[in-house]
């Protein structure tokens, strides 16, 4: 199966930023906060909403990874909001992926740093730098990348990315 260095690179991107917004938005469930008085009260909000964020977009990678692994569109579709440009396309990389033969396991999204931008009922904002690793097919090295990740959740539903943008700068700082 030859793919050449130029579709495979700019396959890795795709499947990078598609990653990132995976792992965002598949689940809602969150560690439970630490109780208010083990921390100052000014530290505990945005350290526990932090923690928080970094769980749910850790979850949200993992179902991806799932998704990948098993080549299944359904399951990565449902990890977007209908309509999402970044699921349209995710979805569309895997099938291709697919129609190939080709299979990506041991998907990981390393996470070097995650910021709320906004957190409001059912809706997260997060900028995240990152990169992708994958054990097979073996894939070219990843550089970190910022990007703005556009989760939402509906009542009883689990985190779903609507949308992923560059970030400006090189990461959340």
């Amino acid at each position: 199966m030859g793919i050449s260095a130029r579709t495979l690179g700019a396959l890795l991107a795709l499947l990078v930023a598609a990653t990132v917004i995976v792992v965002v938005a598949t689940r809602g469930h969150a560690p439970p906060a630490p109780s208010p008085s083990a921390q100052p009260a000014a530290a505990t909000v945005p350290h526990n909403r932090a923690a928080r964020a970094r769980a749910i977009l850790r979850e949200w990678d993992q179902r991806r990874a799932e998704a990948w692994a098993a080549a299944d569109p359904t399951a990565l579709a449902a990890l977007y909001l209908p309509g999402s440009v970044a699921g349209r396309r995710d979805v569309a990389r895997l099938t291709r992926w697919a129609e190939r033969g080709l299979r990506v396991e041991g998907l990981t999204m390393q996470v070097l740093e995650v910021d709320v931008v906004r957190w409001r009922r059912g809706r997260l904002t997060l900028r995240v730098l990152d990169r992708m690793r994958a054990t097979s097919p073996r894939l070219p090295a990843d550089h970190a990348t910022a990007r703005v990740i556009e989760l939402v959740r509906g009542p009883g539903q689990a985190w779903r990315v609507g949308a992923v943008r560059p970030a400006r700068g090189k990461g959340p700082g």
